[in-house]
């Protein structure tokens, strides 16, 4: 890290990106908390880019999904699920539906109801996951940007 922030500058967008993908090995690694802080120093970095400034984004979303993740394991639920759908909902515009940051978006809010105990929202979502799986390229895209633009 140190590197990058001396060959790209500690405000080089690369670097907020190496940032990210260090606090996502930090949350898988166990550690929550600490991700958490780190996940929230990234959102302000990158938010404060002039190139990357605007809330629609995908490297802020993938960002705010990967918080919310984090805030789903530390049981921080109220606040990890209107950003989640957000955050969902900004990537199912800007990637196509077979994209890995798409379905980890799903897979996120099946683990948020799951954890909140609320298992009929976790089978909608379940349900979307599998739809979208059994679609490919421009049939998923296009369900996809469809339910995003119905939840607006």
């Amino acid at each position: 890290m140190e590197i990058l922030e001396e060959v790209r500058g500690e405000q080089h967008p690369d670097t907020w990106l190496a940032r990210l993908t260090l606090a996502r090995a930090v949350m898988a690694g166990g550690q929550p908390d600490e991700a958490d802080s780190m996940l929230r120093e990234v959102l302000d970095g990158l938010t404060a880019l002039p190139l990357v400034a605007h809330q629609s984004d995908p490297h802020i979303s993938r960002a705010e999904l990967i918080l919310r993740q984090c805030l789903t394991r530390t049981g921080s639920f109220a606040e990890a699920e209107c950003p989640l759908l957000n955050a969902y909902n900004k990537l199912a515009r800007v990637w196509p539906a077979g994209h890995v940051t798409v379905r980890a978006a799903i897979r996120s809010r099946i683990e948020l109801y799951d954890a909140r105990g609320r298992p009929d929202e976790a089978a909608i979502w379940k349900a979307e996951f599998d739809l979208l799986s059994s679609l490919r390229g421009a049939a998923a895209s296009r369900h996809l940007r469809q339910a995003a633009l119905a939840t607006d």
